[in-house]
């Protein structure tokens, strides 16, 4: 379940929204279908869902994450019922694999978010973390466009190093 993990993670990293993650559209390999209503964000909305059908926004981008640590919760439920042995045991398998996914998504997120600012591996990871998280509480409230925000902070921070290397 990392490889979904790790998928969601770059997802929200570049802004884009998959609009319909029902279980059915994620596979057991670490891969969705059915790529139907997805997009960018353009303007930073974390609300944002693509899908006109989807009334509750249940599949917004703020929400995708959640949505994957649910189908995979969905998919190890429905294994308890066919897999042999202890079903205590198997459900903590279950368990285990959406400590797994939302470890895998934490980390790659992070990562690929200190990546797009350029501050890769200069911050401990509590102070990343921290960082990344009042950035996008900044740009839900501003709402910029996302791409270009992200952009231009990775070229400002550009211009810094440059500086302190001169």
């Amino acid at each position: 379940e990392d490889a979904h993990g790790v998928l969601f993670a770059r997802w929200q990293s570049i802004g884009f929204v998959h609009g319909v993650l029902n279980t059915d559209n994620m596979s057991i390999l670490g891969i969705t279908i059915d790529y139907g209503p997805f997009a960018f964000l353009d303007a930073f909305d974390p609300t944002f869902t693509p899908n006109t059908s989807d009334d509750e926004a249940r599949y917004n981008f703020l929400s995708q994450p959640d949505i994957g640590a649910w189908n995979v919760e969905r998919l190890g439920m429905a294994l308890t019922g066919i897999l042999a042995g202890d079903q205590a045991e198997v459900s903590g398998a279950a368990s285990e694999a959406v400590a797994v996914y939302a470890e895998a998504m934490r980390g790659e997120y992070r990562e690929n978010m200190l990546g797009r600012l350029r501050i890769r591996g200069s911050l401990p990871q509590e102070e990343a973390d921290g960082l990344v998280q009042v950035l996008m509480v900044w740009m839900s409230k501003v709402q910029p466009d996302t791409h270009n925000t992200l952009s231009a902070m990775a070229a400002l921070q550009q211009r810094w190093q440059d500086a302190a290397n001169a």
